[in-house]
């Protein structure tokens, strides 16, 4: 038999044992509502730039004819703040935001290849299709959304869209560049409410469909038959 006495638990040890287990339990319960709860829902916007209408053959005569050769459209290059559903917007030149429960419907690059599309389309000088596996293209549209945004000029404020895209047009199989642009068009919210802001992201994208729609019909018009196009020598 021991003559040590019996160890006595000490109160103030076992109050914050207690107490660090009650915080713990807390937490956890905190973690696991923002993992199952419903997460708030995200409105999204739809980009409806308006178009002429398409032009029809007979309008066509005599005014320009369609290029030859299969145009292929590819998804557009996007900085990562910019390969998103969400939508961006610069509270300050230097930084970069994007407004809250708000989105588009898809990522960014992909609906501007569908509006791309369109836009062609709409302009009827080139026979435009998405750039696919299997698709025979005598030219690939390559583009690059560099700017995409709402600017800010003061907090709460309406704020003007900015959409600034570079192209270049590139002879396929050779993969030589035939031609190269960029653009950039701007347009003003008439508020700081969102339905507004997209109204003006729709403005500045219907001006910028209408020039790369344009410039590339009439680059490809300007273009010899795709067959007779000189392959690219290796320096």
């Amino acid at each position: 038999m021991s003559n040590h006495p019996a160890h006595q638990p000490n109160p103030r040890a076992a109050t914050r044992r207690a107490i660090l287990l009650m915080a713990g339990a807390s937490l956890f319960t905190a973690g696991c509502g923002n993992i199952i709860g419903p997460e708030k829902s995200l409105q999204l916007y739809v980009m409806a730039p308006a178009l002429p209408p398409a032009v029809q053959a007979p309008a066509m005569a005599g005014a320009f004819h369609p290029s030859p050769g299969q145009l292929a459209v590819a998804v557009p290059l996007a900085p990562a703040s910019l390969d998103t559903e969400r939508i961006a917007l610069n509270p300050t030149p230097l930084t970069m935001d994007y407004f809250a429960n708000a989105s588009w419907p898809d990522r960014l690059p992909l609906l501007v290849q569908s509006l791309l599309l369109q836009g062609f389309e709409s302009d009827g000088r080139a026979e435009a299709a998405r750039d696919t596996a299997g698709l025979r293209a005598d030219y690939q549209l390559q583009t690059e959304i560099r700017a995409f945004q709402a600017r800010y000029g003061a907090p709460d404020s309406a704020p003007g869209i900015e959409i600034r895209i570079a192209a270049s047009l590139v002879s396929m199989p050779q993969a030589m560049i035939v031609g190269r642009h960029e653009w950039s068009e701007q347009a003003q919210a008439e508020s700081n409410a969102l339905p507004a802001i997209i109204t003006a992201f729709d403005k500045a994208m219907a001006a910028m469909l209408a020039d790369i729609s344009g410039w590339t019909g009439s680059t490809l018009q300007s273009l010899p038959p795709p067959d007779i196009i000189p392959e690219q020598k290796e320096s």
